[in-house]
């Protein structure tokens, strides 16, 4: 079993070159002003400070740059929600693991504490294993086990959220992420120092102004979410709108297409949901979805409390394994608290909080998520999306078109076009091909 901190490596795979020279030049165009390289090589450090400190934050926002992080499941759970970023992930939908796959987290390391985690996480990979030896889709196994399993991937990320990452260091973050995040932060210091030193300046001497994002690893008494009823907000200029597209693309895919910039801020749904760790995962990859999520601790907390049916994710695929499923879950949290009374701090021992159990979530859908093919819903809705994710998507369809009627066959899977984009369809793209 590997420590943590001896699987994390960053990469860097594309680092724009002379980049200081070229964004100060370009800052310098903005006022009409020309520098020789010489006098422009002396006044960066200037440049920087200045245009940093007064908010003129396209100067380390623009700059971008792609790295590979290798770590353990807790980084893409964290790095891949924050907004202005792109990930290419290793997908556990697809890529199974190895019993010598499980990594152990820096902050465990007295022997009582080591044996827990190993015996759990180790349990749990025998039924995942199990599991999918008797036929179980790697996507509904996966769910049976944690944190402790590598990640990889392609991360693209501006100068600036690099840096602001490094800050994010908090009590109930997993230490593995303030150490990527450290280390990203470190190749923007040594390839564009000027620019790194100026924003450091800035979030030292005022203030950080990284963009609210989800973070499961956040305070539990800041996040708890109280779920409402779903809300729906739609102008009237929204169904006038509607009405005339319609006229105007009788039976054409070029109504779906339209319709979500012509009517974007006119509508919005509000919705609540309850899902896996697994799910929301998948979720939080709708990069344009504004989404509220409550703590891990939360999740762990509420589950102790009640009904451990109610807050895990059964899938019915299931069948026979249903029992061992279950009794994994019910085992992982109990070692969880195992580990807390050993002394384990939480942001160590949620490494093998099960990604069964479910969390609360609150999603808001503007007119592209809820129209666009390419959408959250025209994703989601699709037979070949993430199972889970897909049940509660029809779900929360069917809540919509019972609150607003006239939505009724407006929002569908990508295939409400009249074409299927997927391999292999399930042949649900037939019933819309009669509508066109």
């Amino acid at each position: 079993m590997r420590r943590i901190d001896e699987n994390i490596s960053v990469e860097i795979k594309h680092f724009p070159e002379n980049i200081e020279k070229i964004i100060a030049k370009a800052a310098l165009g903005t006022f009409g002003k020309e520098m020789s390289d010489k006098e422009l090589e002396n006044a960066l450090p200037h440049i920087f400070n200045e245009s940093v400190a007064r908010g003129h934050s396209s100067l380390t926002t623009m700059p971008k740059m792609m790295v590979k992080i290798s770590g353990s499941r807790v980084w893409d759970y964290f790095f891949t929600a924050v907004p202005f970023t792109r990930a290419l992930m290793m997908s556990t939908r697809r890529v199974g693991y190895k019993e010598e796959d499980i990594l152990i987290p820096e902050g465990i390391k007295d022997e009582r504490s080591i044996q827990i985690y190993e015996s759990i996480a180790k349990s749990q990979f025998k039924v995942y294993e199990e599991m999918i030896k008797g036929g179980i889709a790697l996507d509904v196994a996966r769910r049976v086990l944690g944190f402790e399993f590598p990640s990889y991937g392609m991360y693209e990320l501006s100068f600036d959220t690099a840096i602001e990452l490094a800050y994010s260091e908090s009590k109930y973050l997993p230490r593995e992420i303030n150490t990527i995040a450290k280390k990203v932060s470190e190749v923007v210091a040594e390839k564009a120092p000027n620019m790194y030193a100026a924003k450091v300046n800035c979030i030292e001497r005022f203030s950080s102004n990284l963009y609210p994002f989800p973070n499961i690893f956040s305070d539990p008494d800041l996040s708890k979410l109280e779920l409402s009823k779903i809300k729906i907000d739609i102008d009237d200029n929204f169904w006038r709108k509607k009405e005339t597209l319609e006229k105007n693309y009788p039976g054409d895919r070029k109504y779906y297409e339209t319709l979500p910039h012509e009517t974007n801020g006119l509508i919005n749904i509000r919705a609540p949901l309850e899902l896996s760790l697994a799910a929301y995962n998948e979720l939080k990859r709708h990069s344009t979805l504004e989404i509220q999520v409550e703590s891990i601790y939360n999740s762990i907390d509420r589950i102790n409390r009640r009904n451990i049916d109610t807050w895990i994710y059964n899938p019915h695929e299931l069948n026979s394994y249903a029992d061992i499923y279950k009794k994994s879950i019910e085992d992982s949290l109990e070692s969880y608290h195992r580990l807390i009374d050993q002394g384990v701090e939480p942001r160590d021992a949620d490494y093998i909080v099960p990604q069964a159990i479910k969390t609360r979530v609150i999603i808001n859908l503007d007119a592209y998520n809820l129209f666009h093919p390419f959408g959250f819903f025209g994703n989601r809705l699709c037979s070949k999306a993430d199972k889970e994710l897909q049940q509660i998507s029809l779900k929360l369809l069917k809540e919509i078109e019972k609150e607003e009627p006239r939505l009724r066959d407006t929002i569908g899977p990508k295939c409400k076009i009249g074409a299927c984009s997927e391999e292999t369809s399930c042949g649900w793209v037939k019933q819309f091909q009669l509508w066109l």
